[in-house]
């Protein structure tokens, strides 16, 4: 999967609440708080973070925990240049819609 189909999120951070966004190691995240996402079609529920960026600080574009993305890119056959919309969800949730 190309790195443009990983990004969930793209450039749109005032969506997700500021404490999602964490270290930017996962080993060095005490901070932030995890957000969750249903998945559409799935029928489950994640929890990530966002990591930030080391060097400036700013949030990545890719959610730190993201082994789901495949199997729901798959599910949807999604590929690269598909529209995916995420819906708030209430203060700490959203979903994935196709």
């Amino acid at each position: 999967m190309s790195n443009e189909a990983r990004q969930c999120h793209s450039g749109h951070h005032t969506f997700f609440p500021p404490d999602c966004f964490g270290a930017s190691r996962k080993s060095a995240n005490g901070q932030s708080k995890p957000i969750q996402i249903h998945l559409d079609g799935l029928n489950t529920t994640v929890e990530t973070d966002i990591g930030t960026e080391a060097a400036t600080g700013k949030p990545r574009r890719i959610f730190r925990g993201r082994k789901w993305v495949g199997q729901f890119f798959e599910h949807h056959s999604l590929k690269t240049g598909d529209v995916l919309a995420i819906e708030s969800g209430g203060a700490r949730g959203c979903a994935t819609r196709h």
